[in-house]
């Protein structure tokens, strides 16, 4: 091959040779290498002397200098002396060799998105108001989640956030499971897995317009029983939805699953602290909700998909899920790398408790208005909305002026904005208090004070 005499120090446009030369190619500067029809020369800055490539050049080993325009040779897709990694051609690549990858080129889109995950307690470690109780019929069975059970018959399911089955990095799991069996599902009946996400967290969508972006949903199943089973988006109104599905294939064995969802470019999707988007994993559903295709927006109200199984008709066949990231996009983490997206249990805490948080031991301190009232400041977490007042008052005293204990008998509370973070909780008792002295609001056991938010 010739030698090129390239110039040093050249500028944006500069060509070599200046005058073309019939029978060469003439070389052109981009800023960062010269390039010509069919071949490009690469340097971080230009040196002289460098042989000229040819239009098909041989296969490239250890220390090439030279990469044609579509960076893979025409003969060679392995690489595998110079251990590169192909744009255009799949690879087979050990765990090892994917490692040292990660190292070289740093490209972890996942680790941008981990913190802005849509959902709230995708691992499911959340569960201020139950535990690991469990609960049968309708209502939340962890912090975000909620059973829903409808239609004649369909009334003995019972969940739990806990259960004594292991997802490699998910320590907690949701199960839910008929305790009487339900050979059929009627109509309009429905039992199904649901998070209400808000409408702040889903903005970024863009859904409704013709900007939409899609969404990808990554978890885990370990279902009793295999088979083809149902994930639907709806609007708050339920007058748009979609459904896909995912299969479990080995009954009882942990499976990693992904879907996506497309853009809905129509309907009405709330961006404020409402109903962003309603999602629901379906256990079992009847056939006014099973949409006519899936994978695609219907402007309906649909849950489940045609092949949708029966997951309530035998006893003890648990539906297990876990480890739920949903991610704006058409990508989701692998299997081996989904637990690393979860946030950790404290971030998740304080997520939760923006729409449900429980008080125990010492939970304010104020004065006594009466024999037979304090007045207590509780602070909370900032709500999504103005908070409802729970509390069981079981084991909940006020101190009197002499340090002594004074059961409450009956409490109620008057509430700020969302945005402030207490109020005045008025604790009752039968008598004992000294009006004008300080007090505190105290609980042992079971007692504890609710401010619940939820959608």
């Amino acid at each position: 091959m010739a030698a090129l005499d390239f110039p040093p120090s050249p500028v944006v446009g500069d060509k070599y040779p200046v005058t073309p030369v019939p029978g060469q190619p003439q070389y052109t500067w981009d800023g960062e290498k010269w390039t010509t029809t069919g071949a490009q020369v690469t340097s971080a800055s230009p040196s002289n002397n460098l042989p000229l490539m040819d239009a098909t050049p041989a296969v490239p080993g250890v220390g090439t200098q030279y990469s044609r325009e579509d960076h893979v040779h025409p003969t060679d897709t392995s690489r595998a002396a110079d251990t590169a990694v192909l744009k255009k051609v799949p690879q087979s690549l050990t765990v090892t060799e994917q490692t040292d990858v990660r190292k070289n080129v740093y490209a972890a889109p996942f680790d941008a998105l981990a913190y802005s995950g849509m959902q709230i307690n995708g691992s499911m470690e959340v569960s201020q108001e139950l535990g690991t109780t469990g609960r049968v019929g309708n209502g939340y069975v962890a912090d975000g989640w909620g059973l829903l059970i409808g239609g004649a018959g369909l009334t003995a399911v019972a969940a739990s956030a806990q259960a004594a089955y292991t997802i490699p990095g998910f320590a907690n799991i949701i199960y839910a499971l008929a305790t009487t069996a339900q050979a059929s599902v009627p109509t309009g009946g429905y039992v199904f897995l649901q998070q209400l996400i808000e409408g702040y967290r889903v903005s970024r969508l863009a859904w409704g317009t013709a900007s939409a972006q899609s969404l990808t949903i990554g978890f885990w199943t370990a279902h009793a029983k295999a088979g083809v089973y149902s994930v639907s988006i709806r609007n708050a109104a339920q007058t748009r939805s979609c459904v896909v599905t995912y299969t479990q294939n080995i009954a009882g064995i942990a499976e990693y699953k992904t879907v996506t969802f497309p853009g809905c470019i129509d309907g009405v999707w709330d961006t404020n602290n409402s109903i962003g988007i309603n999602l629901s994993f379906t256990i079992a559903a009847g056939a006014s909700l099973t949409a006519p295709s899936a994978g695609v927006w219907h402007a309906a109200s649909y849950i489940a998909a045609s092949g949708q199984v029966n997951g309530v008709d035998t006893v003890s066949t648990p539906f297990r899920i876990t480890g739920v990231v949903i991610l704006p996009g058409i990508e989701a983490p692998s299997a081996a790398r989904s637990p690393l997206i979860m946030r950790p249990y404290d971030q998740e805490l304080l997520t939760c408790q923006r729409y449900f948080e429980k008080r125990t031991g010492a939970m304010g301190a104020g004065q006594c208005a009466s024999a037979n009232t304090a007045v207590i400041h509780c602070q909370w977490v900032e709500k999504r909305a103005i908070p409802t007042l729970g509390a069981v008052i079981t084991s909940l005293s006020v101190y009197n002026s002499v340090t002594n204990l004074v059961a409450v008998t009956s409490i109620n509370a008057t509430m700020g904005t969302p945005t402030v973070v207490g109020g005045q909780v008025v604790a009752q008792v039968a008598a004992g208090l000294t009006a004008g002295t300080a007090t505190h609001l105290f609980g042992t056991g079971a007692a504890a004070l609710t401010f619940d938010a939820r959608l």
